[in-house]
């Protein structure tokens, strides 16, 4: 897909890309499901950059071609990634990330409260009414 001047370009950016939506699920304060979205999320950007469709490859290599971006070990502007990561996922992969996250936090909380519980809690109430 890139010429291999642009591998090592291509690596931060995948790294950047990783930090960068850790960053956007930490700000929505998501708790102990951020963990579970956030690998999800990297998944999918890392599907994307290994097949990118015709768009986002254009926007990849237009992006792998600023020298500005590529002076540190990470790029700092939050602001063309946060772009490129709006770009590169879509609604569907969106949704994916909220029922995998929607998923964790029930797992949690039935690990929590095993059914047993919640079964002698409710028969309880059901007789003191």
């Amino acid at each position: 897909m890139f010429n291999p001047e642009l591998f090592g370009r291509l690596i931060t950016l995948r790294i950047s890309l990783n930090r960068e939506v850790r960053l956007l699920l930490n700000d929505w304060n998501l708790g102990t499901i951020t963990s579970s979205a956030t690998k999800t999320a990297r998944e999918l950007l890392l599907q994307k950059l290994k097949q990118p469709t015709p768009g986002i490859r254009e926007k990849l290599t237009t992006v792998l071609q600023k020298d500005e971006l590529f002076g540190e070990e990470f790029i700092s502007n939050r602001e063309v990634l946060r772009e490129l990561v709006t770009q590169m996922l879509t609604i569907e992969d969106w949704e994916t990330i909220a029922a995998v996250a929607a998923d964790s936090l029930k797992a949690q909380i039935m690990n929590y409260a095993p059914i047993e519980k919640i079964e002698r809690v409710g028969l309880k109430f059901f007789y003191a009414l």
